[in-house]
């Protein structure tokens, strides 16, 4: 028997009609409920009498969250039982009050009815007799508005004998951007946390993830009067911690059982089956038991999860056991990269660099014009074992393709992973580091390289140099290139273009080009030339972002960049002091276009790999919501998002980004050239 008593899950994600719309809502409260509700983890049975534990939609109004909260404490109180409670969406303080309202579908701005007041439900919750506590994870706006008065927790009908504790992912004044406390705690959830004990607490979360979400003040509550609990309130068992069991392999992830369960509970008459299928024999039964249904429209859509269930254990099961322990994050992150980019579609979703959430990436999220998902499935196993150091041809993954009907697909992304291999060899390198001001050079260098060695170099003189002499001279290189493409039998994809901060500012390489713009025919990467030229403390600090560029290779959480704005860069010294002491050690983006801040570029630039920041000054920052799903991609799926901007196919806010990145290949290339280069002397 375990020495815990029951616990409890109810996750709700409200959708309110009258604000914008969380299009990551349903992604965020899956993962979240997906962590909570693991038997090894979080451990939760279903929080309501009926068996649900996770609600989402935009049906959920005011009045019907309000009655499925007490529902569940009351429930929970029947049973002796822990109530662990997430509520996503959007909330709100009215008036000049702190109190915290979560929206419903029918709620409105400053209006009372309609919402839910979170602090005296949550009081209630832990006040009601039975109840052995109260967790309570708040991701909205002016979350910090959800902790009861303390007082009345100290009073009431179990006369303070109650223990409460809430997550909450901003202060009471401040917004939560795009429900990112959810994923990002989702993943400290599920990867654990090697400074905690055996129980990751309120917090204990807390503490690992300030300084994750830029701007909001992740705040804690808790109160704990029981004179008799030993056991702590927690989120989960730690999986860092040696007495934690690790999950089973082979477990598909959060998007499979969604999809299934959202098929299966669409059915008319439902299906009598209390829980979705925890193994492949179970999916395979299930299937029988729908085959034996009329083919109705519910039943087709439950057939169809169901088989994908099926594929994505059998796939999950074949690239646990078979590569096992030779896969890394960045192996994943860069299979994931080449496969999504390949397609050059507009990402839809994001899929965390981990097995089971790969693969349910590509079984339930495939592009129409891969309506059986085959084609990106095979691609993604052929591209993640030859990531592996495995042979893809390997007669294990042929029997794997059979079982799954993808032989043909199989071969096909064979086939493809050749064309890839044979097509990535080639990049041309454009640099304007011979500008000893920051202005137009009196000459541009061409480097090609294949496979990371430099074949080939060329330098175009720029006499009187101004933009439209140095676009020719990009010309001029990008023909070079090409005909020594012809030679080797290989196309020219990409370009990497290496500019000083002042032309960063004020250029666009990729919308140059003789007759078609550059980014439309080739992959157009910026990188910052001041590695090529690099100055003594930028010498110093190379070991420093190689470093932090894998660091963020292993990030397996969302966009591993620390946002700073005005307000954070405004005291130059203050934010030497910073970097000198180890803050910022990510990706680094500015909120705001930093027209005129060349020597604050310079000082960012030579302590990140990664540095982002918008064409143009935008309060809204909506590519920030955007950027989440272009990461996998990235920095390719940047230029796809520029093109579909030129042919006004969308308005991705995320084409408003501009981007260097100086990976871990871009380093060492660096590091190669730079000792031919002349240092600058500062």
């Amino acid at each position: 028997m375990s020495p815990f008593p029951p616990r409890h899950l109810l996750v709700i994600g409200a959708q309110c009609a009258a604000m914008d719309r969380l299009d990551r809502l349903t992604e965020s409260a899956s993962l979240l409920h997906t962590v909570l509700s693991d038997p090894d983890l979080g451990g939760c049975a279903p929080g309501l009498p009926d068996g649900r534990s996770l609600l989402w939609g935009a049906d959920l109004t005011g009045d019907s969250i309000g009655r499925h909260v007490r529902e569940a404490y009351r429930f929970a109180g029947d049973r002796g039982a822990v109530l662990v409670l997430a509520l996503l969406g959007h909330g709100m303080v009215p008036g000049t009050t702190n109190s915290l309202y979560y929206m419903g579908a029918d709620s409105r701005p400053e209006e009372r009815e309609g919402a839910v007041e979170v602090g005296p439900l949550l009081r209630d919750a832990a006040d009601r007799h039975g109840v052995h506590g109260v967790v309570c994870v708040v991701d909205t706006c002016h979350a910090g508005g959800a902790m009861p008065n303390s007082q009345e927790l100290a009073a009431g009908v179990r006369g303070g004998s109650t223990r409460l504790a809430v997550l909450m992912s901003c202060g009471a004044a401040q917004s939560s951007i795009d429900l990112r406390l959810s994923r990002e705690l989702a993943d400290l959830l599920q990867r654990g946390d090697v400074q905690a004990g055996r129980f990751i607490e309120v917090g204990t979360a807390a503490r690992a993830l300030r300084g994750r979400l830029p701007g909001q003040n992740i705040g804690c509550g808790d109160w704990d009067g029981h004179p008799f609990a030993q056991e702590p309130l927690w989120l989960v068992r730690n999986a860092r911690h040696p007495e934690h069991v690790a999950p089973r392999a082979g477990t598909p992830g959060p998007r499979a059982r969604e999809e299934l369960a959202a098929a299966l509970a669409a059915l008319d008459p439902p299906l009598r089956q209390g829980q979705l299928p925890t193994s492949l024999d179970d999916a395979v039964a299930l299937l029988d038991t729908l085959a034996a249904r009329p083919a109705d429209p519910m039943t087709q859509r439950a057939v169809r999860a169901v088989k994908g269930l099926v594929i994505a254990f059998r796939t999950v099961g074949l690239l646990s056991d078979w590569l096992g322990g030779d896969v890394t994050t960045a192996h994943l992150r860069r299979a994931l990269s080449a496969v999504l980019t390949a397609e050059a579609q507009r990402p839809t979703a994001v899929p965390r660099p981990t097995l089971p959430e790969s693969v349910d990436h590509f079984v339930y999220e495939h592009p129409v014009t891969d309506p059986d998902c085959l084609r990106w499935l095979t691609r993604f196993v052929v591209l993640l074992a030859e990531e592996a150091g495995q042979d893809p041809a390997d007669p294990v993954v042929k029997r794997w393709a059979q079982s799954v009907d993808a032989s043909v697909a199989l071969n096909d992304a064979l086939c493809f992973a050749r064309d890839l291999r044979k097509n990535q060899q080639l990049s041309l390198v454009i640099s304007l580091h011979a500008s000893l001001t920051g202005n137009w050079p009196d000459s541009v260098d061409a480097w090609l390289l294949r496979d990371g060695a430099v074949i080939g170099h060329e330098q175009y003189e720029t006499p009187d140099a101004d933009q439209e002499r140095v676009e020719a001279a990009l010309d001029e290189a990008v023909l070079w290139a090409e005909e020594k493409a012809e030679e080797l039998d290989v196309e020219l994809r990409r370009l990497d273009v290496a500019l000083p901060t002042t032309r960063l500012l004020d250029w666009h390489p990729e919308e140059a080009g003789l007759g078609v713009r550059l980014g439309h025919q080739f992959v157009v990467v910026l990188h910052w030339s001041g590695r090529l030229a690099p100055t003594r403390q930028v010498r110093r600090l190379h070991s420093v972002v190689k470093d932090r560029w894998e660091r963020m290779l292993d990030c397996t959480a969302d966009v591993p960049v620390d946002w700073l704005d005005r307000h954070a860069v405004h005291d130059p010294e203050l934010l030497t002091n910073e970097l000198r002491n180890g803050r910022y050690a990510r990706g680094i983006g500015l909120t705001y276009h930093p027209e005129g801040e060349e020597a604050l570029m310079d000082m960012l630039l030579s302590y990140t790999p990664v540095f982002l920041w918008p064409r143009r000054d935008d309060h809204r920052a909506a590519w920030r919501h955007c950027l989440d799903r272009y990461w996998p991609t990235m920095p390719v799926g940047l230029t796809h998002a520029y093109r579909r901007r030129w042919l006004g196919e969308d308005g991705e806010p995320v084409a408003d980004l501009r981007a260097v990145w100086d990976s871990g290949d871009w380093l060492a290339f660096c590091r190669s050239i730079s000792h031919r280069v002349p240092p600058s002397k500062s």
